[in-house]
């Protein structure tokens, strides 16, 4: 998903009002900064944002589109 796409999905406006108190950020930038620093998310080189496949099955998630897997 694109960054931006993705920054939509983290505004304040869409977690619960008692619930924002405790989001380790006060904007979309720094939740995602946190989810990144905690390895949840990533940002890909062409600027898409990433999951790893254990937090996609954990979450209930399905990976769509063209995300190549990273060479190991």
């Amino acid at each position: 998903m694109e960054r931006s796409e993705f920054l939509k999905y983290l505004l304040l406006e869409n977690w619960p009002e008692r619930e924002r108190e405790m989001l380790p950020g006060s904007s979309p930038e720094e939740l995602l900064d946190a989810l990144e620093g905690l390895g949840i998310f990533y940002e890909t080189g062409d600027g898409r944002i990433n999951t790893p496949e254990i937090y996609l099955h954990g979450f209930g998630l399905k990976r769509r589109g063209g995300i190549k897997r990273p060479l190991r």
